[in-house]
């Protein structure tokens, strides 16, 4: 009793100091406290024979919430995608109806745009500003995903309280839910309602009644009409059910026909929907159009793997001499390439990616070794997550499907989590050696650290392998200088994230006399635009992210050098410049 008392006790100043890190704004320190408090949580699953399950489960979810709220205490709005939906939400209400032609706006998602209303109406109700209640809104509602994975499990392996928190645990640090838990966007909530629609049907695994097949169903059409590539990734895992029921059902005696033609007409029903609703938005075109490009890219990778050893015929035509263009010099005020960060920042993605990928597989092979029973709806979890992981990885290398990383990890990571908490469960049930069942919780505790250790978790930035998705003091101060002063003529910025932070800017303030330049720098230049009136807004963050330097400048100092050429230094508060055109000759 006293050893519980103290776990107790050591949660409660774990949270106090999550608390204080957040009020401080010192990531590393609520990246230490997230981490003790996750091992608290998992020592107490394993070992503590009574505890206080409200204690526990409120750790879930103090680690799950500030985990997607933690970010806002930098910065409000933050990430591009979700800046985006801020904006059409504020057109809705500037304009007091749905828009089907929003600029700069997925066409897609404007035929159903829950992510962006739903916040809207929270905001008129509760007098919050739109991107407060955007933010707060959603990463609390992605909060709550915990409770489907809770309720699944209980139904597939009838867990017990205790276990449950590892799936809360899972859910609420791994980077693949955890990012899109504060960059909120409409795969975030499509993935929580795809959690709602396994819920349900996991519940008609178990007690055959037909009306949570039906409520299942209704939450898969929502989940097609939110995000189509979760709907599509949802419809797989159905099918691959189904296979998996039926290959069963010849096996076994005490399987339902029944059942089989509910699973059937399930599918049928769902995919039929899908492509009829794929074809209302147009979004079979843009299908093709990436199947096509996946043909191309599988061809150009196969290409470099396999380069043909015979020497092509040489052509006959004499080249044309080519045009030689003198190059303008300007005078170099960048001189020199971002410098290099450590390579520990990306290890920890590293490390929980392949984790990810390789504990369900262990835990299969651990299963079929020591014959442990697995049932068929938990079995087609695993198989799915499996593969989909697997081809997540085979997509990335061969550039099949652009941020495969997103799009298929990202929802295939619910499958994922409810396969290894039911059968890490199972095998901590089951009388194994206890070397092997060290060895899986291990794993899974490492996968839970190195989750939070990721740059975009813990830190919300991630020097080598993007932007950041916050904004400085200094950046949102030279951004609203810059809307509230400039009168006309194009504004240029990083292309991205900071070209829509000043989009939201205009839109709020109503200035849509004011043009944004979305595209990268070397573009504008390339076009002449410069030649007009136009304004420049430079962050010293610019030329220290090799992300940045690459989409905007191509890595050449010469594009910015020319930029510095062509403009007056007008405001500078430490960290931004603003820069303004002047007439002058080339």
């Amino acid at each position: 009793m006293l050893k519980e008392n103290w776990l107790t006790i050591a949660l409660l100043i774990a949270y106090l100091a999550i608390v204080l890190s957040i009020f401080f704004q010192i990531p590393q320190l609520f990246t230490l406290t997230v981490i003790v408090c996750s091992l608290i949580l998992f020592y107490t699953t394993l070992k503590a024979e009574r505890f206080n399950p409200l204690v526990t489960i409120l750790g879930i979810l103090t680690i799950c919430l500030w985990l997607r709220i933690f970010p806002y205490t930098f910065s409000i709005p933050l990430g591009v995608d979700p800046i985006r939906d801020i904006i059409y939400a504020y057109r809705v209400i500037q304009e007091g109806t749905l828009i089907y032609n929003m600029p700069r706006f997925v066409s897609y998602y404007q035929y159903f745009p829950a992510t962006q209303i739903i916040p809207a109406i929270n905001a008129i109700v509760s007098g919050l500003d739109i991107a407060y209640s955007h933010y707060l809104t959603l990463s609390i509602l992605l909060s709550l995903g915990i409770i489907p994975l809770i309720i699944t499990l209980r139904n597939i392996v009838e867990a017990y309280t205790k276990q449950l928190l590892i799936v809360g645990t899972l859910y609420a640090t791994i980077p693949a839910i955890a990012t899109w838990g504060y960059w909120v966007i409409p795969m975030s909530f499509s993935m929580l309602l795809s959690a709602f629609s396994i819920m349900l049907f996991a519940k008609y695994f178990r007690s055959r009644k037909l009306e949570f097949m039906v409520l299942s169903l209704v939450f898969s059409m929502l989940t097609v009409m939110v995000h189509a590539v979760v709907g599509a990734i949802l419809i797989g895992f159905y099918i691959i059910a189904l296979i998996m029921y039926y290959l069963c059902y010849r096996k076994s005696t005490t399987l339902r026909y029944s059942s089989l033609k509910h699973f059937v007409t399930y599918d049928t029903t769902l995919t039929t929907y899908t492509i009829f609703y794929w074809y209302f938005t147009d979004f079979t075109d843009l299908l093709l159009k990436q199947m096509n490009r996946m043909y191309v890219n599988m061809v150009q990778s196969l290409s470099k793997l396999f380069k043909p050893s015979i020497e092509a015929t040489r052509s006959v035509i004499i080249p044309t001499t080519p045009k030689v263009e003198k190059v303008v010099e300007y005078p170099q005020v960048i001189k020199y390439l971002p410098a290099q960060h450590p390579l520990f920042y990306i290890f920890p993605r590293w490390i929980w990616s392949t984790l990810l990928i390789l504990i369900p597989i262990l835990l299969f092979l651990i299963c079929k070794v020591w014959k442990i029973k697995v049932n068929t709806f938990l079995k087609s979890l695993g198989i799915y997550a499996i593969l989909m992981l697997m081809f997540t990885v085979f997509s990335l290398y061969f550039n099949l499907i652009w941020k495969a990383d997103r799009y298929i990890a990202s929802p295939t990571t619910i499958y994922a989590i409810v396969f290894i908490t039911a059968l890490l469960t199972s095998i901590i049930k089951h009388r194994l050696n206890v070397k092997v069942k060290y060895l899986v919780v291990f794993l899974v505790v490492t996968l839970v650290i190195t989750s939070i250790l990721d740059p975009r978790v813990s830190f919300y930035t991630n020097p080598i392998e993007g932007d950041r998705v916050t904004f400085k003091v200094n950046e949102r101060a030279a951004s609203s200088f810059l809307v509230s002063m400039h009168d006309s003529g194009y504004i240029v910025s990083d292309y991205n994230l900071m070209t829509m932070y000043l989009y939201y800017l205009i839109t709020k303030n109503n200035r849509l006399d004011l043009n944004i330049a979305f595209s990268p720098i070397y573009h504008c230049l390339g076009k002449k635009r410069w030649n007009k009136d136009w304004i420049f807004l430079l962050r010293k963050y610019s030329i220290e992210s090799y992300y940045i330097w690459d989409l905007n400048f191509k890595r050449d100092p010469k594009i910015l050098n020319k930029a510095f050429y062509l403009a007056n230094l007008v405001y500078v508060n430490g960290g931004s410049f603003i820069f303004k055109s002047i007439t002058v000759k080339e």
